[in-house]
């Protein structure tokens, strides 16, 4: 959030986003049936949790793993949580 070079570049991979591409995305998340981790920091301001929980709901094999007080950034914000939400599988609360 203090950084101009960090808010530049987001600004910059947000106006380059193509929503035909997400669309086309979509159906390739349903039909993949392996197992999906989806880690995902509850605090997230951008990336919302109810993004999350779309894409738990769209992903036929996926576990969704809230990791608290973290942003978009998990691996950088709680790296000891991540690899350990990602080898149990489970909710870190």
């Amino acid at each position: 959030m203090t950084s101009a070079a960090a808010r530049r570049d987001a600004v910059t991979v947000t106006a380059s986003l193509d929503p035909a591409l997400t669309l086309r995305a979509a159906s390739a998340i349903e039909a993949f049936d392996r197992p999906v981790a989806l880690t995902w920091g509850t605090d997230d301001d951008l990336f919302p949790l109810d993004h999350a929980r779309r894409l738990h709901d769209a992903f036929p094999n996926a576990t969704l793993i809230e990791v608290p007080y973290c942003s978009a950034f998990v691996m950088l914000d709680a790296p000891k949580v991540l690899a350990d939400a990602i080898r149990s599988g489970t909710r870190i609360a």
